[in-house]
């Protein structure tokens, strides 16, 4: 089976042009195209002369059919510009597109925010540099219109103006007081929020508390304060003690033994009447009304009938309690058989002395004590009231 020199495709015999790729052929090789691989019958020649040889035929192939293509089909031309060898890879700009539209994005939109938040924060900070600062300082307690405070309360310091996220400190009469308890912070717009918690080391009176922008070193104007005694201002007293200017009771008890080893042990209700600053209230109970009043008891076995007149001296202030019962007019009248002695004590006399302190917001404690006193009876006989010593407890009357 002979094959095409050009394509190599498989030939039928007798086959001039090529089915694969139209290339006509001659006995040695592919020639011009010329048309149909059908060859033309072959006209009978004449014999020969003897001895002469015969020449070959002239072989004319008839002309193609109708809309026959002549030239190779388009799949056994090359492409244009191929080149011969093997095929260049192919370059990916797929990562490189993306990574410079990603660039794109950045300075199209992310360097523009970046550069109005920075403007805005210059145009913020700028603002906060040309304010001055400012304060305000409110409190629960006041002297007039002037706000105040005691040891164990607070100030409440509000302020505009300051530095972003500033550390703030507060100076009184122009010391600037020293401590975690001093200061404050502003928040990233410029706002001051604190409490100042008032201790002992607050000195008293009247005073001018400025804050300090640390940042900036910029003062505010002064505002007016009052420290004042705890109980004072109708602040709580030590412990959380009622107030110096409250009205209130406390139910006291009071135990202990006198001077001949005999106990003792009564109750009595103290009354407190609050009164303006800086008195501090009063102290009594309701029989120290210089009014008369009468008892009977027995002692050793005797009865007695008492009559007495009393008034109070007591004060209350700070959660500091003392209270003393003075006699007025007192008087015992012994009744033993059928007879009757009557003795009386000496006028205005200091008949019990209590004196104590708040430890709480609700209880109280102290010492007792009442005086030896003689008294004159009858008949030119001689008495006395034992001295006493003991403890109370008090309980705030609801």
């Amino acid at each position: 089976m002979e094959r095409c020199t050009v394509c190599g495709a498989e030939l039928a015999s007798g086959t001039l042009i090529c089915p694969q790729c139209g290339q006509a052929r001659t006995g040695s090789g592919p020639a011009a195209a010329t048309g149909s691989t059908v060859p033309n019958p072959v006209s009978r020649a004449e014999p020969a002369s003897p001895g002469v040889p015969s020449p070959a035929p002239a072989i004319t192939p008839p002309p193609p059919p109708s809309g026959w293509f002549y030239g190779p089909p388009p799949s056994a031309f090359p492409p244009p510009f191929a080149t011969s060898g093997p095929e260049r890879p192919k370059r990916r700009s797929g990562p490189l597109v993306a990574a410079l539209i990603s660039g794109l994005v950045l300075i199209l939109v992310v360097v523009p925010v970046a550069c109005i938040a920075t403007f805005l924060y210059l145009r913020a900070h700028s603002a906060f540099l040309a304010e001055q600062p400012t304060i305000s300082v409110e409190s629960r307690y006041s002297v007039g219109n002037v706000p105040a405070a005691a040891s164990g309360t607070q100030l409440y310091v509000s302020g505009q103006h300051f530095s972003p996220s500033a550390m703030v400190e507060f100076a009184l009469d122009g010391q600037v007081m020293t401590g975690r308890s001093f200061q404050g912070q502003s928040s990233s717009q410029g706002e001051l929020a604190c409490y100042l918690n008032v201790n002992s080391l607050w000195p008293l009176g009247t005073h001018q508390l400025t804050a300090i922008d640390t940042s900036t070193s910029k003062k505010t104007a002064a505002v007016a304060i009052d420290i004042v005694q705890q109980g004072q201002a109708h602040t709580p007293g030590p412990h959380g003690a009622p107030p110096d200017d409250t009205s209130f009771q406390l139910n006291v008890l009071i135990r202990g033994k006198d001077s001949d080893g005999q106990a003792i042990s009564y109750a009595m209700q103290l009354a407190v009447t609050g009164q303006p600053d800086p008195a501090g209230g009063t102290v009594c109970t309701s029989d120290d009304d210089q009014l008369v009043h009468t008892y009977d008891g027995s002692v050793q076995g005797v009865p007695y009938h008492q009559r007495w007149i009393a008034r109070c001296s007591g004060t209350y202030r700070q959660g500091h309690i003392r209270y003393m019962r003075l006699m007025v007019e007192d008087s015992y009248v012994f009744t033993k058989g059928n007879t009757k002695i009557t003795c009386t004590a000496p006028s205005s006399f200091e008949a019990m002395t209590l004196v104590g302190d708040f430890s709480s917001s609700q209880l109280a404690s102290g010492n007792y004590s009442a005086p030896y006193t003689s008294l004159q009876c009858d008949h030119g006989a001689t008495d006395y009231l034992p001295s006493a010593r003991g403890t109370w407890t008090g309980v705030l009357a609801s």
